[in-house]
């Protein structure tokens, strides 16, 4: 097919310019393209003032501030400039006390009636006498059955003695 006016040879041209293309880890790939000049490579962790992304730094630090921080900001030359006193950030607070349960990340678990922990499933706890399935980590089977999925759905499975397969479904996480 032709198109008019156009052809592989007229698509390119010549520029009187190098551009170089590269890249930085800074928790993000970025890509950055520019103009390239001779002998000198990009550095890859911001030294040389030339490749750094103005950016905040967030609230930092800083003797010279009354309030011990100030908000401190990333320029092009890879510079930081401390802008406005902020307040510092806190230590995290301590995990509540479980007791005999377990702290699950946000929230806690009680034993089951047994005095037994009960495991921790995202936002929830599992029922006694069950564990939590490591493939979504959302839902239980019983102790003694395996967990499963098949085309997305899930369940619980156990093989018996003589080789029957029995499928169940999936207990859901009790609310702390």
């Amino acid at each position: 097919m032709n198109i008019p006016r156009f052809s592989a040879e007229a698509s390119l041209y010549k520029t009187n310019q190098h551009y170089q293309l590269f890249a930085s880890w800074a928790g993000t790939t970025e890509v950055y393209v520019g103009l390239a000049q001779p002998g000198t490579r990009p550095p890859p962790d911001g030294d040389g003032g030339q490749s750094c992304r103005p950016r905040s730094l967030g609230c930092l630090p800083d003797d010279s501030s009354p309030t011990g921080c100030r908000i401190f900001f990333q320029q092009a030359d890879c510079t930081e400039v401390a802008l406005a006193p902020c307040q510092c950030p806190g230590p995290p607070p301590p995990p509540p006390n479980c007791g005999t349960g377990l702290f699950c990340g946000n929230h806690c678990c009680p034993p089951g009636g047994s005095g037994r922990p009960r495991p921790c499933a995202n936002n929830g706890c599992c029922p006694e006498f069950t564990h939590v399935c490591t493939d979504d980590q959302t839902s239980c089977c019983a102790d003694g059955a395996s967990c499963g999925s098949f085309f997305g759905q899930h369940f619980c499975y156990s093989v018996s003695t003589d080789g029957e397969v029995r499928i169940t479904g999936r207990a859901t996480p009790e609310l702390p």
